[in-house]
């Protein structure tokens, strides 16, 4: 792990990597930076940097423009992940970096300490069904149009709750919500995993929202295929129209499987 790797390019004899620093905070959480190291003459040659973090991020692309700092990027988090970096050259060529982000605790006290995750409310239930959208990074901005979408049909979507660990946050959630929707059009990441995985232990129902030209085999994940739902390939400009009838049809499927199954209530 923390290994770089980069794209080969023809002709090319830069040396430039993602390096990492990062610091535990408290309860599972670390303050973190990367930025690329390299000879000043080849990061002279560098315009910007487009770093990409894991979609559970607000903002999972990120620019960064200032040189000086050799594209230093600071952010918090509670994971570890894969960090994509595109370099943008002044010639008009681009370089692809990624790094694996390590998050070490500084002692074994200090990890268990961490596991004791303090308690935050969230909105308590009301009369709306509740899901929380799920996708790997690919998928982002049709998941978040798709979420736009159940809102607007009188479905409330849960969100990750700021500063507190995955496990703490998902728990929070998981106790208001009706189902999961997973947005699948590759095999699942670890966290959409991890997700899938939590929602199975607590026999939360999901909704696997499928591209038809994905070969993933859904049982593999303990997807349930009898309330899938498939979508064909979307272009950008249709992402809104396919989101909406997708919206719908969770909608009725909600509507209709919440008549049998007694509705979950917050702790």
């Amino acid at each position: 792990m923390g290994a770089n790797s980069i794209e080969p390019e023809a002709g090319s004899a830069m040396n430039l990597t993602i390096e990492q620093e990062a610091t535990y905070e408290r309860d599972n959480w670390w303050k973190w930076s990367v930025w690329i190291e390299g000879d000043k003459a080849d990061l002279a040659k560098i315009k910007f940097v487009e770093y990409t973090l894991h979609p559970t991020f607000p903002t999972p692309i990120r620019e960064v423009t200032d040189r000086r700092s050799k594209f230093r990027l600071d952010s918090a988090g509670w994971g570890e992940f894969k960090i994509g970096a595109r370099l943008q050259m002044k010639d008009g060529r681009t370089r692809k970096l990624s790094r694996w982000l390590e998050l070490k605790y500084p002692s074994p006290e200090s990890a268990r300490a961490g596991a004791r995750a303090p308690a935050k409310e969230m909105k308590p239930l009301d009369k709306r069904p509740m899901v929380f959208v799920s996708c790997n990074i690919s998928d982002v901005a049709f998941a978040n149009a798709l979420s736009q979408a159940l809102l607007a049909t009188n479905i409330d979507v849960a969100t990750q709750a700021e500063g507190l660990p995955w496990e703490a946050s998902m728990n929070l959630i998981l106790d208001q919500v009706d189902s999961g929707v997973f947005v699948v059009s590759d095999t699942p990441s670890t966290w959409m995993k991890r997700e899938i995985d939590a929602c199975l232990q607590r026999k939360i129902p999901l909704i696997p929202v499928v591209l038809m030209s994905s070969k993933i085999k859904l049982e593999e994940w303990h997807l349930n295929s009898t309330r899938t739902i498939p979508i064909k390939p979307v272009s950008p400009e249709n992402i809104s129209d396919s989101a909406r009838e997708v919206a719908r049809r969770i909608h009725e499927d909600l509507k209709s499987n919440l008549k049998r199954v007694p509705r979950r209530r917050a702790k």
